[in-house]
């Protein structure tokens, strides 16, 4: 039982990546594989339908967090620069060593 609700919770948050990634300037869209895009598709709720208003910005969405995520990973795989990257990665580091001495 749990498992079908994690993978539901997925489901969901892989439908509202799908929809986010509709609004990307087709310059960023298109530096994702189109493989993983179709991954995403094929895993997305056919009948969810998100309603995001995008009018305050990307930051102002009700997304899940797990979407959030999967967002970031796009970002930082695909999308950033190399400099960004680093940056990311650093930061990610120093965030996850700040919470292992918590």
């Amino acid at each position: 039982m749990k498992e079908n609700v994690r993978l539901y919770e997925y489901k969901i948050a892989v439908t509202e990546v799908t929809f986010v990634l509709q609004y990307l300037p087709e310059s960023m869209k298109s530096k994702i594989p189109k493989k993983f895009l179709n991954f995403l598709k094929e895993n997305s709720i056919s009948n969810y339908n998100p309603k995001f208003d995008f009018s305050y910005g990307l930051c102002n969405v009700n997304l899940t967090k797990k979407a959030k995520a999967i967002l970031a990973v796009i970002y930082r795989n695909y999308i950033c620069t190399e400099e960004e990257k680093s940056i990311l990665i650093k930061y990610c580091i120093k965030t996850k060593n700040y919470i292992k001495k918590k």
